[in-house]
């Protein structure tokens, strides 16, 4: 039994990539490998004491993500939802998880650093109780999950967003307003937990229809009747992006019609 798992989600030959820091007691490693039945090579990294594999043939992230909150489940108290690009400080991710611990927080955020020295968000010296507002600057790969409480609500990634599927982005949004109208605590820390590829699919919103209408279809689902107005408030805020990307025609037509 573990006290924290970081579950990395991988697909196909990706996991041959992935490095992982030194053992640390009580965490560790689940890869949850979604194979589409090809070969790999990772025999010294599957080997590792800390490491539990989960092989499945599935396709999408979340899906993944649901794989590994189910299987970690009776193997730790914490999860850390992370993806196999990222190069992870695990003791500041263990921080993160006793933080929470001693706060009595179901769900704790991060923030992550890109590789061009950036940030994911701005860095704050403090501790704060999320809202839906402020969860909208929040990645999959930030999320620390108290599993039994994220178990007790019945709170899972719905598996009609995130890459694989036609809406690919936003499901990590739509878990935290989920959890947050369940009633669930989550509050975000001023923890750097790795660091990414400069370029994450969140941040592209733009450049084919279907990341775009994910956009709309993510707005749609966790404000309901009330949608309008915040799709109306991201197109402002985000048609400039779209401009000097020369997405602008495509972002309002996707956006404001869904089309």
């Amino acid at each position: 039994m573990y006290f924290l798992i970081i579950a990395i989600s991988t697909f196909g030959r990706r996991i041959e990539n992935i490095i992982l820091p030194e053992e640390i007691q009580n965490v560790g490693y689940m890869l949850v490998h979604q194979t589409n039945n090809e070969s790999f090579n990772s025999e010294e990294l599957l080997r590792r004491s800390d490491v539990i594999y989960v092989g499945d043939e599935s396709i999408g992230i979340s899906k993944s993500r649901n794989i590994a909150l189910l299987r970690s489940r009776d193997h730790a108290k914490y999860v850390h939802i992370m993806d196999d690009d990222v190069k992870i400080d695990t003791y500041a991710i263990l921080n993160l998880a006793k933080s929470m611990e001693k706060d009595g927080i179901d769900i704790g955020t991060g923030i992550h650093a890109f590789h061009n020295g950036e940030l994911s968000v701005e860095k704050t010296n403090f501790q704060f109780s999320h809202t839906l507002i402020s969860m909208a600057k929040v990645s999959s790969i930030d999320l620390c999950l108290n599993l039994k409480s994220v178990y007790a609500y019945n709170i899972e990634f719905d598996e009609t967003f995130g890459l694989g599927t036609s809406s690919p982005s936003g499901e990590e949004y739509v878990f935290l307003a989920d959890a947050l109208r369940s009633g669930l605590k989550i509050d975000h820390y001023p923890i750097v937990i790795g660091t990414h590829p400069d370029l994450t699919s969140g941040m592209d919103f733009y450049s084919t229809k279907n990341k775009i209408i994910a956009k709309r279809r993510m707005l749609n689902r966790v404000f309901g009747k009330l949608s309008f107005i915040f799709i109306i408030a991201f197109w402002i805020k985000k048609i400039g992006r779209a401009k000097e990307e020369g997405c602008a025609l495509n972002f309002t037509k996707g956006i404001l019609i869904g089309k």
